[in-house]
Order: C-alpha cells, then structure tokens, then sequence
C-alpha cells in the first residue's frame, strides 16, 4: 500500500512521547485532540508540529473531541455547547491544515430513539453549522461507533456535498453492527472518506493491532484496494502500531 494512505493516530498529549517517531517512520499522523488539550494549547508548540510536517512533505488528518458531544442533543444549551467547542478546534485547523477531522455523533438508540426525527433534524443543522465554521478545504468525517446500521449516518449525510463523509470504524463496526459489512458499504461507499483500522474480540473496543482479533479488516482492504481512502491506524499499543504498520505496508 502507498505509503501516502496511511495514518496512525496520536493523542496529542502524546506529541512528546511519539512525534518523533512517527517522524522517523516517514508515517502521517491523525492527532486525536480531547477537550482539555484544548483548552490548555501550546500554540508555538503546535506550529512547530505543522513545520515539521511541512518539511517533511507530509499531512494529517484530526481527530476531534467526542465526549459528551451530541451533534442532534433536544437541548438547546447542549448543542450550543457542542458548537462552542468545535470552534475551539479552528484555531487548530488552520495550523495543521489536516486533510479531514474526524467527529462522532453522539447518537445512541436507547437514549434518542423516541425523538429520533427531533434528533436529526438538530444533528443536521448543526453539521451544517460546523462545516461553515471550519477552514473550507478540510473535510468532515462522521464516524460510526455504536450504529447496528448504516441507517442513521445515511440519513445525516443526506444534502451534504463531499466535503462530509463517512469514517468507518471496522473495529466499532465488530463490536455494534447487526448489518453486514457488505449492507454497510453498499450504503455508504461513495461517502467514505477514510477508514479506523484496528481490532477486537467481538466484546470491549481493545484496539489491537489488526489481524489480532475478528473484525473483517482483510475483507475491507480488498474492497477498498482501488479507492481513494485514507487508512488511519488506531492500535493503542506501540507494538500493535508497528505491526499493523508493516501489514499495510506490505499489503499488495
């Protein structure tokens, strides 16, 4: 696999720890910013993660705070909590100049199912709101986590332009998903923008290292095999980073 494909994600709070490293490897990374990170931020020290990059000719993608973040909340204070703090990622946007920022919508059957159109309806006006408030040239991928279908994601998606698509979880996929993978990319192939590769045992979110568990990464490699979509690692571990790494990059 090109080498331009993959990402392996990165706290930021990891920056120290990590950066360099990845630096070494000639590997991309996806900078997982939470909350607090944000609200305590280095700005001199952000911008000398984005020359690094920039020397080295190489970009990232971003993935944004998700707790306690409902996109479609029925309350009107919690969403416009929700915007609040997306705005504190813009600064951040336009440092980095990521290729995408990965956002999780906060939807949960249980809790929203009897309001789910009221839902929808606040979750689609708040994308639209976030989509003008971030840097025209990044793109938006909603991430699937606890979805047993790709109904939901669809539907939100729905009289969005490319600039928002899909970042599917195979991991998350494994754990939450009662439709197949195939029910799942025949429904949202053209919208998906990059891919969450790790893996589990069908029971906890683990993220291990892909191939250590059942989700059909393979399966979902040989799909995207001609397809223009970034693959981010998301193993937790350094050896399961390492290893999912090498598979890719030796995956023909």
């Amino acid at each position: 696999m090109e080498r331009e494909k993959i990402f392996v994600n990165l706290p930021y709070y990891m920056v120290d720890e990590r950066f360099d490293t990845l630096l070494e490897l000639k590997v991309q990374p996806e900078f997982y910013f939470p909350a607090e990170e944000l609200e305590n931020l280095d700005f001199s020290k952000l911008r000398a993660v984005a020359s690094e990059l920039k020397k080295r000719d190489l970009r990232c993608t971003i993935h944004a705070p998700f707790y306690d973040l409902p996109l479609g909340s029925v309350d009107p204070l919690i969403r416009e909590a929700v915007l609040k703090r997306y705005e504190t990622l813009v600064p951040v946007l336009e440092i980095l100049e990521p290729l995408s920022v990965v956002i999780h919508t906060g939807y949960d059957r249980w809790r929203y199912n009897s309001k789910k159109d009221v839902w929808m309806e606040n979750a689609k006006i708040t994308l639209e709101t976030v989509l003008k408030m971030f840097p025209q040239g990044v793109k938006i991928a909603v991430e699937n986590v606890f979805d047993e279908s790709p109904e939901v994601l669809h539907e939100l998606l729905s009289g969005f332009d490319e600039r928002v698509g899909i970042c599917f979880d195979v991991g998350h996929f494994q754990l939450f998903s009662i439709s197949s993978l195939d029910e799942w990319l025949h429904r949202i192939d053209d919208r998906i923008i990059q891919f969450h590769l790790h893996d589990n045992d069908g029971r906890e979110d683990r993220h291990w290292a892909i191939g250590e568990g059942g989700a059909p990464v393979y399966t979902l490699l040989s799909w995207a095999r001609k397809r223009e979509i970034l693959h981010v690692i998301e193993a937790h571990t350094v050896e399961g980073v390492l290893k999912s790494l090498n598979f890719l990059l030796n995956y023909q």
